[in-house]
């Protein structure tokens, strides 16, 4: 609409008639965490951007629709707008719960703390376990585990009719659709985020289901936790670990993010793995403080108590291991 020309278009309103008193609104940056709705009237509309430090890109809006400004400023009325949120994630991964926070009106930075690498081979190794021996289950941690074990083996002209009678166990509901994308549904899940709650799920199906001979495929993260195994030799279950990708820091962000913690007021930064809140805590170093008073939110126990573990207080745990059970947590913490 053109900010540098408002006298000139308010003049030219009330020369043609328009009535001084008529009611304007400016709203700027529509429709985004920035939002910011300024009413007053056309004969103060001049003063009112210089006053009020109104900058382009704004909408221009006058007369009695005015009235309507409940509607004008429905982004400000988001749940989550005038809140900011740090989300760690891994490199790879484009995160579903940054696109529900701007949903919600929030504003987010996005910090892949994790940088995650395939293994050399993993898809001939993934073959020849499957070519020799026939698996009652295969169970997933994570959704990167499910994502390089069918595109190494996709890569490797695998038929997938070959799993057809596997039963497959997931870590919670993101594990879940990651498997879902590849055409195949969870007969397992969990709703924590451990490898020992879905290990014992695992132990009561293959009870309840009375399978000859059960072994278990778990494709994983080489740093993922040797509960699986454990559990299993418990039950005296037959267990394949594969390491299909290693999982390291990415001291890469390291300035960007020591800039955006002494900037900007971050009110939530969320931690969906152990490794999430042990890297970003190692990239900080000797700053770790600067996230003291920062409201903490982990998607699980084992993720929570590697938060109090390094020093730090929990302030808020999802229900269930999913990025809607965060949000949900996040906005019950908002309201209160």
């Amino acid at each position: 609409m053109g900010i540098g020309n408002i006298k000139h278009i308010t003049e030219m309103l009330v020369t043609h008639g328009r009535d001084p008193k008529t009611p304007v609104a400016f709203v700027s940056n529509a429709t985004n965490y920035r939002q910011r709705t300024v009413k007053t009237s056309l004969e103060d509309a001049y003063d009112c951007v210089r006053r009020e430090e109104i900058k382009a890109p704004s909408l221009f809006v006058v007369g009695g629709v005015v009235g309507l400004s409940d509607k004008l400023g429905f982004y400000e009325r988001k749940p989550l707008f005038g809140k900011t949120i740090m989300v760690t994630r891994t490199r790879k991964k484009n995160s579903d719960l940054r696109q529900k926070i701007d949903e919600l009106g929030g504003k987010t930075f996005e910090l892949p703390t994790i940088d995650i690498k395939d293994k050399e081979n993993v898809g001939r190794i993934l073959l020849e376990r499957l070519k020799r021996k026939t698996y009652s289950h295969i169970a997933f941690t994570s959704h990167n585990s499910v994502d390089i074990f069918f595109k190494s083996l996709i890569k490797e002209g695998y038929d997938f009719r070959g799993l057809a009678g596997f039963r497959i166990a997931s870590v919670g509901s993101a594990t879940s659709r990651a498997i879902r994308k590849y055409g195949f549904i969870a007969d397992i899940e969990s709703s924590q985020s451990t490898g020992q709650d879905l290990a014992k799920l695992i132990l009561e199906d293959i009870r309840e289901g009375g399978f000859d001979s059960p072994s278990v495929l778990f494709p994983c993260s080489e740093i993922a936790s040797r509960v699986m195994e454990g559990v299993m030799e418990s039950g005296q279950v037959d267990l394949d670990r594969v390491d299909l990708y290693t999982n390291t820091v990415n001291m890469g962000i390291k300035d960007e993010l020591l800039d955006i913690l002494k900037k900007e007021d971050i009110d939530y930064i969320t931690f969906t793995s152990s490794s999430t809140v042990k890297y970003l805590v190692e990239i900080l170093g000797e700053d770790k403080d600067l996230i003291k008073d920062i409201k903490k939110v982990s998607i699980g126990s084992v993720t929570s108590q590697t938060i109090r573990d390094l020093g730090f207080d929990l302030d808020i745990e999802a229900d269930q291991a999913s990025i809607d059970s965060m949000i949900l947590a996040i906005l019950e913490d908002v309201n209160k």
